[in-house]
Formats: C-alpha cells, structure tokens, sequence
C-alpha cells in the first residue's frame, strides 16, 4: 500500500511538472528600463505557481503571477496553468489588471477548478506608474527608497465568486525599484521547527539590499540563498 501511495505521489509530480514547463513564461526583448531575474528554489518543480509577462506596448509591461492550493499538486498546477491560458488570450484584447481579472474570474468559476490566487499589474516602464488589481494573492513586495508590501486589495481569489467585482489600485514607484513577485512556495516555506520564512525575512533581505546596493539578480540570490538557510533543505519552486 505504501509503495502504490509513494509510486502515485511521484507520478503526480512528474504530471504537475511537465504542466509546469509546458507553460513556462515567454522570453521578452530587452529595454533599457526592465531588469528581470527569476529563480526555482529546487529542481523538483511541483508548485502550482506560474507567472507571465508581456509587452502591451513600448513601455507597457503587463505581468501576472498566480498560484493555487489543492490536495492534488495536479489539479492545482492545471488550475494555474488554465488561469495562464487565459491571461495569454486576453494580451491581444486587453491590457486593464481590473478587466483582465474578471474576465479571467468568469472564465473559471463555473467550472469548479481548485480557486487561484491571482495578481496582475500593469507598469509604465517611462513613469513608473503601475496600476493593479489582486484576487487574493501574496502581495509583492516593493523595494525602493523605501521598503513595503504593496497594498491588498481584499478580493477573492479566481474561480470562488462568480460576478465578483475586483478592485484596481495605483501606485507610482521610484526608478531602480525591485518589485518581488513570489508564489506560496516561498510564502508557507517552513523551518525544521515550523517557523515560517514570512514577511519579516523577506522585507530583512530587501533592507540588507537596500544598505549594499545590488541588481534584481542579486536581491533574488540573496533571497535563495537565505530560505535555504531557513529551511535547513530546498523547497518548492518560487519566481520573482
């Protein structure tokens, strides 16, 4: 019996990898006022989590990162992965993170899907002008002058309320800004004691950077580097 469970739970994984990949996210043409670094925690990828980014015009960079939590790493990566699709065949139609998310939103809550979490920002890379709406997930974090968590929207996550109304939100951000985007991977990363990494550790990272200076890349390895250190073992894949 024990080997059947273990022999499912590996063929879970691979299933939930092979979705994972299938939809890894499109590489974009540089600009000179984007900087991107993304990292997997461990090779063994079976988070549900999934992010993409797109060009809407010059200077228009549209992202998303969405995650789900379900008993089956399978139908949460398929949620996500579903949630992905969507978000893809609006980029020809839309560029609103208000309109985007509802549509998607409509999309998916008749059908009974494991529910997502879901965030969608739109950035003026000239300004710095970034407008977004979040069905329930992590806020990300924003390291500038100063160092913060993006402000929740309180709205529910993808699938759970059919007709739910999203909210919108603007803030304007200094040049040189990181923005972390992060899945639950990173958020429930545990000690052996079953302390959480959490929001402390992560705004910590963002402060030390803040004190050396450093680019994307480094932030993102520093911050590898110390849930590794937390953990005491690699964990699920997460992407900034």
């Amino acid at each position: 019996i024990y080997a059947t469970a273990r022999e499912r739970k590996e063929s879970e994984d691979r299933i939930a990898r092979d979705i994972q990949l299938a939809m890894s996210p499109r590489e974009l043409s540089p600009h000179k006022h984007l900087t991107i670094a993304a990292t997997p925690l461990s090779e063994q990828n079976t988070d549900s989590g999934l992010y993409e980014l797109a060009m809407t015009g010059p200077d228009q960079l549209l992202f998303c990162i969405a995650d789900a939590s379900s008993n089956s790493d399978v139908h949460a990566s398929l949620a996500t992965a579903l949630v992905k699709a969507q978000f893809r065949s609006l980029l020809s139609v839309e560029n609103d993170p208000q309109r985007i998310i509802s549509a998607i939103n409509e999309a998916m809550a008749p059908n009974k899907f494991a529910p997502v979490t879901l965030f969608v920002g739109l950035l003026d890379l000239a300004t710095g002008k970034l407008r977004f709406s979040n069905a329930g997930h992590l806020s990300p974090l924003i390291a500038g002058s100063e160092i913060s968590l993006l402000p929740e929207c309180d709205d529910v996550a993808i699938g759970m309320e059919s007709g739910h109304s999203y909210s919108v939100k603007e803030v304007d951000l200094e040049p040189n800004t990181i923005i972390l985007l992060y899945s639950n991977a990173l958020g429930e990363a545990r000690s052996t004691g079953r302390k959480k990494f959490g929001e402390g550790q992560m705004l910590g990272e963002a402060l030390q950077l803040k004190k050396t200076g450093g680019t994307p890349e480094i932030f993102v390895t520093r911050l590898t580097d110390s849930v590794h250190r937390f953990t005491g073992k690699e964990i699920d894949p997460t992407r900034s």
